[in-house]
This record gives structure tokens, C-alpha cells and sequence, in this order.
């Protein structure tokens, strides 16, 4: 499973499995995006000072001099690469494991982290897997509508079918203005003392706002006879009175709530896919606290545990179907399992994460906030 040194941003639950399954010592590193001037160093020098870091647990592991440098070896090649010294809006993971060299660079921004143990730390990326393959972003504005199909770090631009005025000003061109359309009234009760005033077929607000309902309208149908993906997502960017009042004439089913900020609206750039990952993230952890509410509502009480040693047996034994735990929370211990021993210390959410994922059930990292209270860690059972 020895990969070359180019990252991706494909961290997909299929290949993240099977790094799992991959024999320690296992190496975990997280380098938060660097741009050339922080204090904070680039990636290559984060890196290289991890590397000393990880020697020294190694040692405190009794793993042999040998197999230590078989380990470090393509680590200290990566600190030399011109990519690691350089700039970039993406953080990065990498997986080092006898078997394994895997690095991906990540949607959200992580914390600069370095793990060893029995197995990897995936707990602070957990965020990462049920990130969509793909997702079209629509940028809505009097001035202008521009749709953006949006793909790993890849972000084009999409053409609205013939026939879509790309503006309102370029719809509206299509009817007579309503300064055109006069009508008088009197000023006064009295016939003698009347002078006219003018006034239009409907307060000019309210004419505004039909104008901008059905060209959105326009701009709907458009947009939906592209998106022939499935359930890809649309995340809308601009102002709020646009976007609620696309919303309100929208029938697209997986229009994503929450939209991306005014001031994030670019139409092209790493900045809107930066914008546009956070806003996928934020409604992602909405829905898996909604799921677990849920769950813990209609789930007999024999199918719902919390104790976090329960849950890491439930999770070795292939028993959760749904495991959901608090993003910053970790349980230092150890565990043996099978002749197996984890290493000293080790974050047992994490482990229990890892073997839920292993056993193809479903792990979710959740703010705080979004945790019932009282809770670290919680498992669905499967029966």
C-alpha cells in the first residue's frame, strides 16, 4: 500500500478502512495550510521537527533502531520536498505504517498533531468522510448569476443553458418599465382645488421583488436541469435577501441551508472552496446530531450505550451501527483485544472509532455543543 509522494484530496471511507487494517507502529500527522510569512513555519519544518518526536516514542516502544529508520526514512524525504516548503490553502494528513505511505491533503483546517500508537488517529478528521465528491455552488446577485461546479480542490465554471438572462437588469428588459404606466388621482376633496398625482401599477418595492422572484424562478429550473448527480448538494453564496428570496421559489430537494457569506462570494479561487467546505461541514455535524437525537428516541435502551469502555467492546466486537463522540474529548488508556495490546496511553475514542469504521458502521467527531450533555461518546448498537 506504499503510495508516492503526491497528496490527494480523495479521503474517502473505502480507502480510509483500509489503511486501518494496516499492522503498527502506526504514524499519524496532521500539518495545518501554510502561506509563506506566518509565524507558524511551513509544513516542512513542521514536519521536521515531528520527526524527532516520534523517534524518541518509538524508543520508549522498544522498536528496533532498524525498523524505526525503515519507518522515518520517506518522512525525512518528505521534509525535503519543494511542495512541503511552499504555500497552501490545504492542510494535510499522512499515514506511515510498515505497509503504509498515504498523505491527503484536508477540506477543514486541522490542528498540528503527531500520533504513535497501535493505530491511526482519525477521531480529529472523522469530519473529512462524508465530505460529497462533488457539489455545484450558485453565487446569487442583482448584477449577476454564476453557478460553479465544485470537485476536490477543483472548482469550474458552469454555463446556464441558452436562453437564461444572466442578469436581472437583462430579464427585466423583456417587459415595459412602470414609469411608463401613469395613472392620476386627486390631490383634494375638492373638484375645483384638484391637481394630479401620479402614481404606478404597484408600489415600485413590491414590483421589484416579482421581477427578482421570477427570475429566480428562471434561474431554478435552469440550474436544476443541470444538477443530473443524485443528490448532489447546492450551496448557495451571496447576500441574505437573495438567497432567501431564491429559497423562496427554489424547488431544488438538496438545497444545503446554511449559504456561504457576502463577503466569500468569489466566483472562482481556492477562498470560495475554502468557504464552501466549512458550510458542507457545519450542515454535515447538524445532521449527525439531529440523527443521534433521533436515535435516541426510538432505540431500545439495550441498543444505546455511553459508558466509553462499553462502547470500545461494542466496537471491537462489530456490534455499533452509528457511533458519535465529541470532537475535542479524548480517553487516555489501554485496551487488549485478541492477543492485541494497544500502546500505552492511547486515545480509546479513537480506537473505537477505528474499529467501528473497520467493521463498516458509521463514526461521527461532534462540537461540544452538539453532544447531549453529560456525554462524551455514544453507540448505536445493531440490535
Amino acid at each position: 500500500m506504499i503510495a508516492t509522494n503526491e497528496p490527494s484530496l480523495e479521503l474517502r471511507l473505502g480507502e480510509i478502512r483500509e489503511i486501518l487494517k494496516a499492522p503498527g507502529p502506526c504514524i499519524t500527522i496532521t500539518l495545518p495550510a501554510y502561506h509563506p510569512g506566518e509565524p507558524a513555519g511551513s509544513m516542512s519544518a513542521n514536519l521536521k521537527s515531528n520527526l524527532q518526536e516520534i523517534s524518541t516514542r518509538l524508543a520508549a516502544h522498544h522498536v528496533s533502531g532498524t525498523s524505526a529508520a525503515d519507518l522515518l526514512a520517506p518522512l525525512e524525504r518528505l521534509v525535503n520536498d519543494p511542495a512541503m516548503e511552499g504555500g497552501s490553502h490545504w492542510g494535510r494528513v499522512i499515514f506511515r505504517a510498515p505497509s503504509v505511505l498515504k498523505q491527503f491533503e484536508l477540506t477543514l483546517p486541522p490542528k498540528a498533531t503527531v500520533s504513535v500508537g497501535s493505530t491511526f488517529a482519525i477521531r480529529d478528521i472523522a469530519g473529512e468522510f462524508g465530505r460529497p465528491s462533488a457539489f455545484y455552488v450558485l453565487t446569487l446577485s442583482r448584477s449577476g448569476v454564476h453557478l460553479s461546479r465544485c470537485a476536490g480542490r477543483h472548482c469550474e465554471s458552469v454555463k446556464l443553458p441558452y436562453g437564461v438572462p444572466e442578469t436581472l437588469e437583462e430579464a427585466m428588459a423583456f417587459e415595459p418599465p412602470d414609469h411608463d404606466l401613469e395613472n392620476r388621482s386627486a390631490a383634494s376633496g375638492s373638484a375645483s382645488g384638484r391637481r394630479a398625482v401620479r402614481f404606478g401599477t404597484g408600489s415600485g418595492r413590491e414590483k421589484q421583488r416579482l421581477h427578482v422572484a421570477d427570475y429566480y424562478k428562471l434561474v431554478d429550473r435552469a440550474v436544476r436541469s443541470l444538477l443530473q448527480e443524485g443528490e448532489i448538494p447546492l450551496i448557495l453564496s451571496g447576500v441574505e435577501e437573495d438567497c432567501a428570496a431564491f429559497r423562496a421559489v427554489t424547488a431544488c430537494r438538496h438545497l444545503v441551508h446554511r449559504t456561504i457569506a457576502k463577503q466569500d462570494a468569489v466566483r472562482d479561487g481556492e477562498k470560495l472552496l475554502l468557504s464552501a467546505y466549512a458550510v458542507l461541514a457545519a450542515e454535515q455535524s447538524e445532521r449527525q446530531a439531529a440523527a443521534l437525537r433521533s436515535a435516541m428516541e426510538r432505540v431500545a435502551p439495550s441498543r444505546f450505550v455511553s459508558d466509553p469502555k462499553a462502547v470500545l467492546e461494542a466496537a471491537f466486537d462489530g456490534l455499533i451501527k452509528e457511533l458519535y463522540a465529541i470532537e475535542n474529548a479524548k480517553i487516555m488508556g489501554e485496551w487488549e483485544r485478541d492477543g492485541h495490546r494497544s500502546w500505552e496511553d492511547e486515545d480509546l475514542i479513537n480506537a473505537a472509532m477505528a474499529q467501528t469504521i473497520l467493521c463498516h458502521g458509521e463514526a461521527a467527531a461532534l462540537p461540544a455543543g452538539m453532544m447531549p450533555a453529560g456525554l462524551e461518546v455514544a453507540a448505536i448498537l445493531h440490535y
